[in-house]
């Protein structure tokens, strides 16, 4: 996923961003999260966004995006989310540095990826 960002980042004359550990961890606990509890949403169900996971997780973010698919790839995921509107805008921030990437299936087979972007 993180080659597939990068591509279309650079394509957009931004910097690639890099993996981070912080941000892999925050991001990895929300896809085990949706696919244990059965939920797909930005917001958990105690009411935690993006923004409370990554500061909780330990990432002082200057600014942050998340973006979440159920698609099967990390290729697919990346395209649908570069066809347009708040998904492609956060690929595209140049201000972006660091990247995590979760990724968790349920035990029906669903799968849920999440990227977590973010900057200091």
């Amino acid at each position: 996923m993180l080659i597939a960002v990068n591509a279309e980042r650079v394509k957009a004359g931004c910097t690639p961003i890099r993996s981070n550990p912080i941000l892999t961890r925050a991001a990895q606990a929300h896809s085990d999260d949706m696919a244990t509890r059965g939920y797909f949403d930005h917001t958990n169900p105690e009411g935690l966004d993006s923004s409370d996971r990554i500061e909780a997780a330990g990432y002082d973010a200057d600014g942050n995006n998340e973006n979440l698919s159920t698609y099967a790839t990390p290729e697919s995921a990346v395209k649908s989310w570069m066809s347009g509107g708040g998904h492609r805008e956060a690929i595209l921030d140049c201000a972006h540095q660091d990247a995590g990437i979760g990724y968790a299936t349920n035990s029906e087979g669903e799968e849920f990826w999440t990227l977590d972007l973010a900057h200091r």
